[in-house]
């Protein structure tokens, strides 16, 4: 009688155990499968520090939040006391390079560890129109194909936030060089610098400046070689620019999907009125009388025509 009491004595304590360790796990997995990952979708192209969202989790008390791994590196920062996630560098936030953006959140209450996995999804947004300010709203209502005039302040965002920018044409040197006297050029006539300032293979134009020195402007376009030489083969680029004053004068293309073939690009200028020309050794140039672009037949040195275009060889814009 006392065996079979002893035996069901242990036989009991043997059925608590085993349903206190039930319990304890129970618990255990309650608070990871109650927390939840987090995915988002924002446009491109976000400010610094946007709030993004919050990652929870249902640990008990007090818990800490820190980033252990991110794509990519530098992209999110995170409050290690609320979880509030933001953007860390707004630069990577670009749909063309990173469509989509991940991180792994450690959540830690000093007891039990939890891992949340963060995925923001961008939309692609025009770039053009979101850099611009002064102008956006004529270029938004501007068919594509058509040039639309900027601000100064608008040409040089563009060419430090686009990506994968050339400058073609005159260099920043020679354009803004204030100790050489700008002179008028001859009228009616079409030019391109030849200074090695140059567009790379598969490039696409989408803004230019110029110095005109003439007020009332028109008749005005941008010329773009079909091939790597200077001299042969340039066709205009879509519409003439819009007519405009005298002085520099800043526009941007809108919907340009027409790329250089050659493995270098040259940008011209063809115009009715005189354009800004300054006289600087060692610079070279191809002219020709009129509108007859297609060939720039003759050579000329030691002189630059003030004007510079902005392209790129990666479409960011609608």
């Amino acid at each position: 009688m006392k065996t079979i009491a002893n035996s069901f004595f242990k036989f009991f304590i043997l059925i608590n155990i085993l349903v206190l360790i039930s319990c304890s796990s129970d618990n255990d997995n309650d608070d990871i499968e109650n927390s939840s990952d987090l995915n988002i979708t924002i446009d491109e192209n976000p400010a610094q520090g946007q709030f993004l969202g919050i990652v929870s989790s249902q640990l008990s008390g007090n818990s800490t939040f820190a980033i252990t791994s991110q794509t990519p590196e530098e992209a999110f920062t995170i409050d290690n006391a609320t979880g509030e996630i933001s953007v860390n560098n707004p630069n990577l936030f670009d749909y063309e390079n990173n469509p989509v953006l991940e991180a792994t959140i450690a959540v830690n209450n000093e007891i039990t560890e939890d891992s949340i996995e963060v995925k923001v999804s961008l939309n692609n947004i025009d770039d053009i129109a979101h850099f611009l300010n002064v102008s956006r709203s004529d270029y938004l209502k501007t068919p594509a194909g058509q040039w639309v005039k900027i601000t100064e302040n608008e040409y040089n965002i563009l060419a430090e936030s686009l990506n994968h920018v050339t400058k073609s044409g005159a260099s920043d040197l020679d354009y803004d060089n204030e100790t050489i006297l700008t002179e008028p050029s001859a009228n009616n006539i079409s030019i391109a610098n030849n200074n090695g300032q140059v567009m790379p293979k598969e490039s696409y134009v989408f803004a230019f400046k110029y110095f005109a020195y003439d007020d009332d402007t028109e008749g005005v376009r941008l010329l773009q070689s079909t091939t790597s030489s200077i001299s042969h083969f340039y066709t205009a680029l879509s519409a003439i620019i819009p007519a405009h004053g005298s002085g520099d004068n800043y526009f941007v293309l809108k919907g340009n999907n027409f790329r250089i073939n050659g493995d270098i690009g040259h940008t011209g200028l063809y115009s009715l009125n005189r354009i800004g020309f300054k006289r600087i050794p060692n610079r070279n140039y191809n002219i020709t009388p009129n509108e007859d672009f297609g060939v720039l037949r003759v050579p000329r040195s030691d002189g630059v025509y003030i004007y510079q275009g902005l392209s790129t060889t990666q479409i960011q814009w609608d």
